[in-house]
């Protein structure tokens, strides 16, 4: 599963809450000399421990959503390196659709009516078909980038551009592969596709965006 880092310290600091309420709750209780059944304090103890255990179902209510989570526990900077094998299989219409484009991963399940199974756009869902965004052809997906023309290269940035742009397309880590390897250090493939791309001063009416999905 995916996990939320900041969602997890949340709910550490939550249960902590808990257990502080339920002290000052004795305590006071001791301070007005008050008596206190057998009774009573196990179903105070019930109490506290249902709301720590309402807690962590939420807790893993939130790792099973379809919005996925980036952070990486050990070190929150860096984003979540995700191999061919695991996005593969996210592409059938019963779980989420995650597609990777230039070696970025992004979750697309909110577009189903695009990019899910017998859709126009399915072909991108559960590997990189970088390429195959120019082409329109599945076949293509492994050529290299260098046979792109500066406008097509472009073109396909702009495609990049528009996922991580969508919020309703979260962008989940980066593809451990052809773009980058497993420290997220880019690969020469896609340095030498981003300086054709910066190199590149499209005409004024290439300047569009992508088509909405």
């Amino acid at each position: 599963g995916i996990q939320n880092c900041e969602f997890v310290q949340t709910s550490k600091k939550a249960n902590m809450k808990v257990f502080v309420v339920f002290s000052l709750f004795l305590f006071v209780v001791s301070a007005e000399e008050r008596e206190i059944t057998e009774k009573g304090k196990a179903d105070t103890l019930k109490v506290a421990k249902r709301a720590i255990i309402s807690k962590r179902d939420a807790l893993k209510t939130a790792k099973g959503t379809k919005t996925g989570e980036t952070e990486n526990c050990d070190n929150p900077d860096k984003p979540r390196m995700i191999t061919v094998e695991e996005l593969a299989q996210y592409k059938e219409k019963e779980g989420e659709l995650w597609l990777s484009i230039l070696g970025e991963v992004y979750n697309v399940t909110l577009g189903e009516m695009y990019y899910g199974p017998e859709s126009g756009y399915h072909i991108f869902a559960g590997r990189d078909s970088s390429y195959s965004f120019i082409t329109g052809e599945l076949q293509d997906a492994e050529k290299p980038l260098d046979s792109l023309t500066p406008a097509e290269a472009y073109s396909l940035d702009h495609w990049k551009d528009f996922y991580a742009d969508e919020e309703k397309y979260p962008f989940l880590g980066l593809l451990i592969g052809r773009f980058y390897d497993e420290n997220g250090e880019p690969m020469e493939e896609l340095i030498k596709f981003r300086e054709t791309v910066a190199k590149y001063e499209p005409p004024s009416h290439a300047r569009r965006k992508a088509p909405k999905k």
